[in-house]
């Protein structure tokens, strides 16, 4: 043990950076040297997870000032619609000096609300169990959406039918149109010496150049039409009604598109032609005898082909339409599958924590909502005269604007705080202020004032806050150093557990539980004879307001360490508490009040088993469990390995404890 102290020592001489994980290393394994063949028991120290009040703290520093002047500013941004004093005034603290329109922070305040309400309605929701009318609804719809999915596949198979069918009546028509097409541009009617297109062209080729690129456009549209007919209907003609859907399907479209070929050969050549006798006509020129009737037979082809394409746009879009509902009413069946197997087996329990966790979210959100909207009134933080009051009402202030300056002789203490803690301060808080030169004077106070600019240092960022206090305690003087410990934010009626059984895994946090183990309660009663329990629970019942409160605060008060008068101690004693649980000495399994010291925490047998957990606030002894957890769990707080100590009969307790330590303390 000597020769192992003498390492210790020189290696920390050289190595004082990595002194106390050398030091931590050996102490380890001199703590387990043993026998081989004696079997070491892990115990662990429970605690008990309870309902409670959850508070945070931030700290700082700073003096007692004399009588002063604050300048009053806005929180929000608005038109003032109401001033409550003039300059000159005598104010109270808490008085309204002026209110700003928060028309859009009530309108936020309602929609918070109502999406609370409707996130209780849906947890009723879930915890209702099925009735039977609900089950026979689901039943239907699923029924329903078979049905409709029968419904659509019959509907498909008549598409098919139709479609064929639709193609026949267009095949009845197309060669006409094609035939006649034709005849009108390559026929020598008009002149035996050439076709008609080309008579078309020389008779107003002196009087127009575009003829000859009219002429090329329409043989151009018009060949495409009949490379797509030629290759249509001979697809046509090798199919029936009895093909397979892929092919009649293919063959609709096929033709619609011939359709569209043809309809737009019939145009172009309709254009070409009532231009020429335009043309014609203003030179004073015949008109070819037989334009009327190439007219008269285009208009008809005109009106033939739009209507085959309508009717196969149409059969095209009953196919889609069948398809997709065919699709739809597959994925309704295995929704509705799924919802009435959900509703057979009951809710689950995912979805009852996650919409725990919505709840949580949203009473959240209204809590921000109405803090917002109380920055749109500017109270007065303490009593004192109204010096100035620079407004008018319908003037339009922005967030931070100065209003006026407020004279009190109240006493402050002005702190300064850096830029993390001061993100979780308002005006309103309550602080606690103890002094130096004053030993166990504590005093009351309330946050006034919190700069909205801060100074820069050295490339470090501070702002000063003002907490206003009265005192009639003459010690207290100017000038003053003075500490201060402002309360951040209260959460009473939440799930509590203490940091140190808390474990985190990547983005992952969880604890360690213990099933199936019965502590003794000092509260309860649990673990003791019922005789003693029934006379110490009538004992409890005789006692004084002040005794029970005595015995509160032995046991722990509410299992929070805010609970009984945990929450009126200093600071320096709650520093005290932290650091007996970081050596280990731990705190009752039931409580957040200390132990004696000079005891050690006492182990008991189990199997942990790990439980995620979702977190929420917390500070350097608790943090509220969101869910994971429920009231009454135990949870490891500690694991004690004992193994055969070196040298002697007795075992050594080696004590690891677990979870997140005490860095934190605000979120």
């Amino acid at each position: 043990m000597k020769d192992a102290y003498t390492k210790i020592k020189t290696l920390v001489l050289a190595h004082k950076i990595i002194s106390s994980i050398v030091i931590l290393a050996v102490l380890l394994v001199i703590f387990n040297i043993g026998d081989d063949n004696e079997e070491g028991v892990t115990t662990y120290v429970p605690w008990r997870v309870s309902l409670g009040t959850l508070e945070t703290s931030v700290s700082g520093t700073g003096q007692v000032v004399a009588s002063t002047q604050l300048d009053l500013k806005t929180k929000a941004s608005g038109d003032v619609i109401y001033i409550g004093v003039l300059s000159g005034d005598e104010v109270y603290q808490g008085q309204l000096l002026i209110q700003l329109d928060a028309s859009d922070a009530q309108k936020a305040v309602r929609d918070a609300e109502v999406n609370l309400e409707s996130a209780e309605l849906a947890l009723q929701k879930l915890l209702q169990p099925a009735t039977e009318l609900m089950l026979l609804q689901a039943s239907n719809d699923l029924e329903q959406a078979k049905e409709a999915k029968n419904n659509a596949e019959d509907s498909l198979e008549k598409s098919y039918e139709e479609g064929f069918n639709t193609v026949s009546n267009a095949f009845l028509d197309l060669p006409t149109i094609m035939a006649g097409l034709e005849g009108i541009l390559f026929d020598n009617s008009i002149n035996s010496l050439q076709d008609n297109i080309s008579a078309y062209q020389n008779a107003v080729d002196q009087y127009v150049d575009e003829i000859d690129a009219m002429k090329e456009g329409v043989k151009k549209t018009y060949q495409t039409a009949r490379a797509s007919y030629n290759v249509t209907f001979s697809l046509y003609n090798s199919l029936s009604r009895f093909s397979s859907n892929e092919e009649i399907i293919y063959l609709i479209e096929e033709t619609y598109l011939t359709a569209q070929l043809i309809a737009e050969a019939v145009k172009t050549t309709n254009n070409y032609i009532d231009f020429v006798e335009d043309v014609l006509i203003q030179e004073n020129q015949t008109v070819f005898s037989q334009t009327a009737g190439h007219q008269l037979s285009l208009d008809t082809y005109t009106n033939d082909s739009n209507n085959h394409l309508i009717s196969l746009l149409n059969i095209q879009n009953a196919i889609s339409n069948a398809q997709e509902t065919i699709t739809n009413s597959e994925r309704t069946i295995a929704e509705e599958k799924i919802s009435l197997k959900d509703l057979e087996a009951g809710t689950d329990t995912i979805d009852l924590e996650s919409q725990k966790l919505i709840i949580k979210q949203r009473q959240n959100s209204l809590q921000d909502a109405k803090e917002n909207l109380a920055d749109y009134s500017v109270y007065a933080p303490i009593s004192g005269v109204m010096a100035l009051l620079d407004v008018f009402r319908g003037e339009s202030l922005s967030s931070g604007a100065s209003i006026g300056v407020l004279i009190t002789k109240q006493q402050i203490a002005e702190i300064t705080l850096n830029e993390v803690d001061v993100a979780f301060l308002k005006s309103g808080q309550n602080a606690t202020l103890n002094f130096d030169a004053v030993e166990d004077l504590e005093i009351e106070g309330e946050v006034i004032e919190v700069d909205v600019v801060g100074a820069v240092n050295q490339g470090v960022v501070s702002y000063g806050v003002k907490i206003g206090f009265d005192t009639s305690d003459t010690r207290i003087k100017s000038g003053m150093s003075v500490s201060a410990t402002i309360i951040t934010n209260v959460k009473e009626n939440v799930l509590l557990v203490s940091n140190s059984a808390i474990k985190i895994d990547g983005t992952r946090s969880y604890v360690e539980v213990l099933e199936n183990v019965d502590l003794p309660d000092e509260r309860s009663g649990r673990g003791e004879p019922e005789e003693e329990r029934v006379e110490r629970q009538a004992e409890f019942q005789n006692m004084s307001e002040e005794e029970r409160e005595e015995r509160r605060v032995q046991f722990g008060g509410q299992g929070d360490g805010t609970g009984g008068r945990f929450a009126n101690i200093t600071e320096g004693e709650r520093q005290a508490i932290r650091e007996r649980f970081q050596n280990g000495e731990g705190v009752s399994p039931q409580s957040g009040s200390s132990r004696d010291p000079s005891q050690r925490p006492i182990g008991i047998a189990g199997e942990p088993v790990q439980k995620n957990i979702v977190t929420g606030l917390s500070n350097d002894l608790f943090t509220e469990v969101v869910s994971g957890l429920n009231e009454g769990d135990i949870v490891v707080i500690q694991t004690i390995m004992s193994t055969p100590s070196y040298g002697s009969e007795g075992v050594t307790n080696s004590i690891l404890p677990t979870g997140r330590g005490f860095g934190g303390g605000r979120r």
